[in-house]
């Protein structure tokens, strides 16, 4: 159910296992479900202020635990890819992030 103005997204998700800073280039999330070339997308509002921010997966995920059997999983990322003002954005632990697909390189 969506609200009057509201959306319904059914895509993939995930979400951050650590904070992201404005220029980090990688990203831990708790689930592997991006491939290389797969747009991520973000928004939030810390603080009532909206934020934006779609990301390009440029790599596969790397497992992280030890033997590599069931992450959390770490990405290498190109980020503010829709200019979004102002460049990336700083994104707190658990934010959530949606597949929206493949876009070859």
């Amino acid at each position: 159910m969506a609200t009057i103005g509201g959306r319904i997204l059914v895509a993939p998700t995930s979400k951050l296992i650590t904070e992201i800073d404005d220029d980090d280039v990688q990203i831990v999330l708790e689930h592997n479900n991006f491939n290389q070339y797969d747009i991520g997308f973000m928004q939030s509002a810390p603080g009532g202020i909206a934020q934006t921010e779609a990301i390009r997966f440029v790599s596969n995920a790397t497992d992280l635990q030890e033997g590599g059997t069931g992450g959390p999983y770490q990405y290498t990322v190109s980020r503010n890819i829709d200019n979004s003002g102002g460049g990336a954005n700083s994104w707190a632990k658990d934010s959530a992030i949606v597949n929206f697909g493949h876009m070859q390189g």
